[in-house]
Protein backbone atom coordinates (compact mmCIF):
# COMPACT_ATOMS: atom_id res chain seq x y z
CA UNK A 1 0.00 0.00 0.00
CA UNK A 2 2.66 2.06 0.87
CA UNK A 3 4.81 1.74 -2.14
CA UNK A 4 1.61 2.26 -4.55
CA UNK A 5 1.08 6.14 -2.88
CA UNK A 6 5.05 6.79 -2.86
CA UNK A 7 4.79 5.75 -6.67
CA UNK A 8 2.22 8.19 -7.43
CA UNK A 9 3.56 10.78 -5.07
CA UNK A 10 6.97 10.52 -7.43
CA UNK A 11 4.83 10.28 -10.77
CA UNK A 12 3.46 13.57 -9.51
CA UNK A 13 6.36 15.46 -8.76
CA UNK A 14 7.94 14.23 -12.13
CA UNK A 15 4.47 15.77 -14.19
CA UNK A 16 5.04 18.83 -12.01
CA UNK A 17 8.90 19.45 -12.98
CA UNK A 18 8.26 18.92 -16.10
CA UNK A 19 5.54 21.00 -16.82
CA UNK A 20 7.37 23.36 -15.18
CA UNK A 21 11.11 23.17 -16.91
CA UNK A 22 9.83 22.71 -20.14
CA UNK A 23 8.28 25.99 -21.07
CA UNK A 24 11.34 27.59 -19.49
CA UNK A 25 13.60 25.72 -21.92
CA UNK A 26 11.36 26.23 -24.67
CA UNK A 27 10.96 30.10 -24.82
CA UNK A 28 14.45 30.58 -25.09
CA UNK A 29 15.33 31.98 -21.91
CA UNK A 30 17.24 30.57 -18.68
CA UNK A 31 18.61 31.75 -15.60
CA UNK A 32 22.03 30.89 -14.64
CA UNK A 33 23.51 31.76 -11.16
CA UNK A 34 20.59 34.07 -10.46
CA UNK A 35 21.69 36.16 -13.60
CA UNK A 36 18.88 37.89 -15.90
CA UNK A 37 18.25 35.84 -18.50
CA UNK A 38 19.36 36.56 -22.43
CA UNK A 39 17.24 35.61 -25.13
CA UNK A 40 17.99 36.19 -29.03
CA UNK A 41 15.09 38.48 -29.55
CA UNK A 42 16.67 41.24 -27.05
CA UNK A 43 18.45 43.76 -28.74
CA UNK A 44 22.12 43.57 -27.68
CA UNK A 45 24.59 46.56 -27.39
CA UNK A 46 27.84 47.82 -26.37
CA UNK A 47 25.90 49.43 -23.68
CA UNK A 48 24.47 46.70 -22.21
CA UNK A 49 27.42 44.81 -21.62
CA UNK A 50 28.77 48.54 -20.13
CA UNK A 51 25.96 48.51 -17.54
CA UNK A 52 26.43 44.90 -16.28
CA UNK A 53 29.63 46.02 -15.09
CA UNK A 54 28.90 49.15 -13.31
CA UNK A 55 25.65 46.91 -12.08
CA UNK A 56 28.22 44.44 -10.61
CA UNK A 57 30.68 47.87 -8.75
CA UNK A 58 33.62 47.27 -11.74
CA UNK A 59 34.78 50.90 -12.60
CA UNK A 60 33.41 51.83 -15.99
CA UNK A 61 36.40 53.67 -18.39
CA UNK A 62 37.56 53.83 -21.92
CA UNK A 63 39.54 50.52 -21.99
CA UNK A 64 36.20 48.93 -20.78
CA UNK A 65 33.77 50.18 -23.49
CA UNK A 66 36.47 49.09 -25.84
CA UNK A 67 36.36 46.22 -24.74
CA UNK A 68 32.42 45.46 -24.58
CA UNK A 69 32.36 46.87 -28.24
CA UNK A 70 32.72 43.22 -29.56
CA UNK A 71 29.76 41.78 -30.43
CA UNK A 72 28.62 38.37 -29.05
CA UNK A 73 27.54 35.38 -31.52
CA UNK A 74 23.92 36.32 -32.47
CA UNK A 75 22.84 32.69 -33.03
CA UNK A 76 22.46 30.07 -30.65
CA UNK A 77 24.37 29.65 -28.12
CA UNK A 78 25.28 32.59 -27.49
CA UNK A 79 28.81 33.28 -27.48
CA UNK A 80 31.04 36.15 -26.44
CA UNK A 81 33.52 37.25 -28.37
CA UNK A 82 37.07 36.10 -27.28
CA UNK A 83 38.22 39.64 -27.79
CA UNK A 84 35.12 40.82 -25.49
CA UNK A 85 36.46 38.42 -22.69
CA UNK A 86 40.53 38.88 -23.34
CA UNK A 87 39.75 42.61 -22.87
CA UNK A 88 37.97 42.50 -19.44
CA UNK A 89 40.02 39.65 -17.93
CA UNK A 90 43.11 41.73 -18.69
CA UNK A 91 41.19 44.46 -16.32
CA UNK A 92 40.47 42.53 -14.00
CA UNK A 93 37.04 41.98 -14.42
CA UNK A 94 36.57 37.85 -13.16
CA UNK A 95 35.51 35.14 -15.43
CA UNK A 96 31.95 34.77 -14.70
CA UNK A 97 31.25 38.89 -14.73
CA UNK A 98 33.12 38.75 -18.02
CA UNK A 99 31.04 36.35 -19.62
CA UNK A 100 27.69 37.46 -19.36
CA UNK A 101 28.81 40.97 -19.57
CA UNK A 102 30.51 40.28 -23.19
CA UNK A 103 26.80 38.08 -24.16
CA UNK A 104 25.45 41.25 -23.82
CA UNK A 105 27.74 43.26 -26.33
Amino acid sequence: MKQAGARRAIAGMAVAVAGFAVPVVMSGTAVADGHRPVTTVEPRTQSQCVAYLRAHHYKIGPKVKEACKWKAASEPPLNPDIRCLAGLRALGVKDDDAIYACIRA
